[in-house]
């Protein structure tokens, strides 16, 4: 894993709302299916380009690798595909009836939710 050879991830974008502070990373449970995500954060990440066709296998541009959701967080991780792959951290809050992403992380690739939270927690707010 990346974390253990110094890797400093480093927040690609931050919210700008003020809601990053309602995202709680202590309530998220993993999961392993992209389906598993709240409706809300499936439709932000389908529109945002999740399953557009590019250069990874099977023609995809992206692959969810591990998420965690709570009543009102959710995270996700991808794989970006392409000459060199990357790896994203996408955190989501609820506020009233719309999920709103809260922060966008590039990380090492991970395998668990753990590794994922350790990897935005080492990253500066």
């Amino acid at each position: 894993m990346g974390g253990s050879l110094g890797y400093e991830p480093s927040p690609t974008a931050s919210s700008s709302s003020g809601l990053y502070s309602l995202f709680d990373r202590k309530s998220l449970v993993e999961i392993r299916a992209f389906a598993d995500l709240p409706d809300g954060v499936k439709t932000t990440e389908i529109r945002d380009g999740m399953e557009a066709h590019g250069e990874g296998p099977g023609g995809r541009r992206r692959q969810f690798l591990v998420g965690g959701v709570a009543s009102k967080s959710a995270l996700l991780v991808y794989e970006q595909f392409g000459y060199v792959p990357t790896y994203v951290a996408v955190g989501y809050v609820r506020n009233g009836e719309e999920w709103v992403s809260v922060g966008k992380w590039d990380i090492p690739r991970v395998e668990t939710l753990k590794e994922a939270l350790a990897m935005i927690n080492a990253a500066p707010k």
